[in-house]
């Protein structure tokens, strides 16, 4: 989905069933030749393995709550938490409740 310009987008709705053992698949909202969001819903138990980005990301937790693994802590984020992470740094999560997450990454 490449959302124009101006467009409203209801960041609740969650995606398509998958089960707990499923990887969630990233909706890519919009991107610029600067940055990219994208949105990805989790079910309770999802987990998404360790990982890390080639540029800086923010992440941003919409809805539900989860558990954000990185620099060797666990942090917990819930409904309005946003999370920095540089260039390289290893991360992980699993989704305690049904969640919406926000990824914007530089380009």
């Amino acid at each position: 989905m490449d959302i124009p310009a101006g467009r409203v987008v209801d960041n609740h709705i969650m995606g398509t069933e998958r089960g707990p053992s499923e990887l969630p698949q990233p909706e890519l909202l919009f991107q610029t030749e600067f940055y990219s969001v994208m949105r990805v819903h989790l079910r309770a138990g999802m987990t998404i393995p360790e990982q890390a980005a080639t540029k800086e990301i923010t992440v941003q937790c919409v809805s539900g709550r989860l558990d954000f693994v990185t620099m060797g802590r666990t942090r917990t984020m819930t409904t309005g938490s946003l999370l920095y992470l540089q260039p390289r740094e290893v991360d992980a999560l699993t989704a305690i409740e049904d969640s919406v997450v926000l990824v914007t990454k530089a380009s």
